[in-house]
């Protein structure tokens, strides 16, 4: 495990980007007429997501797998109750993220080889908030058949997670037939309506799919 630990933190020393846990109250690349504004300033406000510099949010780059393992941790922490420690001198900004996400389990069984601040896939960044969560947070909003996710099987390694967030009204799918896509990469903005959707039961979306 301490293998996977280094590896993963000499990948994530490739990047500039540092995700922070300080809050903004406003970006100049997000206006209160796009449908996301409320999801971004919500996952901003809890601390979830910030900012990319400059006071810019960058809604519609792809998010990366350093910042996807960054907002599961925070979103396991919030859950639980737990703290993130602070940064240790001579530690890399990093370190403390994956320290935590490894020693709480949120990287099981997930498949995270390359550069982590390369785009994540869909499927990555759902797995890695999937981990975060416990299944307690997931009670069934929507009666989802097995099978009504054209793209993804329930027997899929990813299936049952996936049918549960569907389920829960977390995930909704990228088009009308409600296909996951899970190789596809996943916006910031998406994955800002994503996090507030764990966060607040409310925000959750019912709807419907038919058995394929």
């Amino acid at each position: 495990m301490r293998g996977k630990y280094f590896a993963l933190a000499a990948a994530l020393a490739l990047s500039a980007c540092q995700v922070s846990a300080a809050a903004v109250t406003a970006y100049t690349d997000v206006r209160p007429d796009q449908w996301f504004y409320g999801d971004v300033m919500a996952a901003s406000s809890l601390g979830l997501m910030n900012g990319v510099g400059g006071g810019r949010f960058d809604p519609t780059r792809a998010v990366t797998l350093e910042e996807a393992i960054t907002m599961a941790v925070r979103l396991h922490a919030w859950y639980h109750g737990l703290t993130i420690r602070d940064q240790a001198p001579g530690e890399l900004w990093q370190d403390p993220y994956l320290e935590y996400a490894e020693t709480q389990g949120i990287l099981d069984g997930l498949y995270l080889e390359g550069s982590l601040n390369h785009p994540a896939q869909r499927a990555q960044c759902v797995a890695l908030l999937a981990n975060a969560v416990p299944l307690s947070a997931l009670a069934p909003l929507n009666a989802i058949p097995d099978g009504a996710i054209p793209d993804l099987s329930p027997e899929d390694p990813l299936g049952p997670a996936v049918y549960a967030l569907y389920r829960a009204g977390i995930l909704t799918g990228v088009n009308s037939s409600g296909a996951f896509q899970g190789s596809r990469f996943i916006t910031r903005c998406e994955t800002a309506a994503i996090l507030v959707r764990f966060q607040d039961p409310q925000a959750r979306e019912s709807f419907s799919l038919p058995q394929s």
